[in-house]
């Protein structure tokens, strides 16, 4: 009878010790995964990040008017119908017309200063002539 007891509560023994090994394991388990789940997450964020930096802006086209600005040694400006102004970076002389409708297709170069301090700086890389204007001729100096 002693030996069946003996038997018995050492099975039990074993049993309740294995149970808490198995019990401690999985609480590891589970933090280690939570902290897996956590820099996984941290990951996909830097990787939106990059993502977002290096998507490149869509570049749509849309119609302006050219306008000469004599004002700080004369220049053209690009008025949208939207009302924004645009500083051209790159105007081909071909479209230094004033009131020329054109259509333009470019992107606004943030972090730029220029002497003539109107509108956004604006690189144009397409441009179509859709109204022609009149050439002006700036003053010569007498």
């Amino acid at each position: 009878m002693k030996v069946i007891v003996s038997a018995v509560l050492l099975l039990v023994l074993i049993t309740g010790c294995e149970q808490i090994s198995q019990k401690k394991s999985t609480e590891a388990a589970d933090k280690n995964q939570g902290s897996e789940v956590v820099l996984e997450t941290a990951k996909v964020e830097q990787k939106k990040d990059i993502i977002k930096a290096v998507k490149p802006e869509a570049i749509y086209w849309q119609q302006a008017r050219v306008k000469y600005l004599n004002f700080e040694g004369g220049f053209y400006g690009l008025i949208t119908h939207n009302g924004d102004k645009y500083l051209p970076m790159n105007l081909d002389k071909a479209f230094e017309q004033d009131g020329a409708i054109v259509n333009i297709q470019g992107k606004i170069e943030s972090n730029m200063m220029t002497i003539q301090q109107w509108g956004k700086p604006y690189k144009i890389s397409n441009i179509q002539l859709i109204k022609a204007g009149r050439v002006k001729v700036p003053e010569q100096d007498k």
